[in-house]
């Protein structure tokens, strides 16, 4: 709901064309005719999330250049390693995709690697005896990269509505850290996932948090 108000808001003052802005939970895509005006809709949108006691987060906003963007490879890398439904050789390939996300991820480290990993996982079905495995791998993730937060949280909850053995103590564990981290740094965007994190699997937040 806050978010939407930022929408109709940063719309108003800045005029830009809706068909060329799309908005995916709380991460905006905003085309622009040149960087300088791309960095004064930056300022335009940093200003109007502060009237809503909120941030945009630094290190992910930022002006890039179409004219210079070249497709990369890490992402026919990572798409090129097909996880099976059938448990014969789904472990190995779970095991050999998130090996190379991770790898890739260091390599390139101004590219989202693992959120696309996460998004490409979120197609898979993962057989209840690969669970624990795929599962660890998606904490390791999350640990490692914040902003895959949305995804890892969708596919916990998927897997939960679906009886799998979510190892409860595991996600508490994330979910204290990432409060103890961020409640007291206005870190909205952790904190905000964690909570919707609680609320999936159905926990309560103790007042030793």
């Amino acid at each position: 709901i806050v978010i939407s108000q930022v929408d109709a808001s940063f719309s108003k003052i800045s005029k830009i064309n809706r068909s060329g802005a799309v908005r995916n939970v709380d991460d905006w895509f905003i085309g622009f005719d040149s960087i300088g005006e791309a960095e004064k809709n930056i300022a335009l949108l940093s200003a109007e999330c502060r009237v809503f006691q909120l941030e945009i987060h630094p290190d992910k906003t930022r002006p890039i250049d179409l004219t210079k963007l070249i497709s990369e490879i890490w992402t026919d890398q990572l798409t090129s390693i097909y996880v099976p439904k059938m448990t014969k050789n789904q472990q190995r390939q779970i095991e050999n995709f998130f090996e190379l996300a991770f790898k890739l991820s260091v390599e390139n480290p101004n590219s989202n690697v693992l959120k696309f990993a996460l998004s490409i996982a979120r197609s898979w079905t993962v057989d209840k005896s690969n669970w624990h495995i795929f599962e660890n791998f998606l904490l390791r993730a999350v640990r490692a990269n914040k902003t895959v937060l949305p995804q890892f949280v969708q596919l916990i909850a998927n897997y939960r509505d679906r009886k799998f053995d979510i190892t409860i103590h595991k996600m508490d564990k994330l979910i204290d850290d990432i409060l103890r981290s961020h409640v007291p740094t206005g870190g909205h965007f952790e904190v905000c996932w964690a909570l919707f994190l609680i609320k999936a699997l159905g926990l309560k937040i103790s007042a030793t948090r």
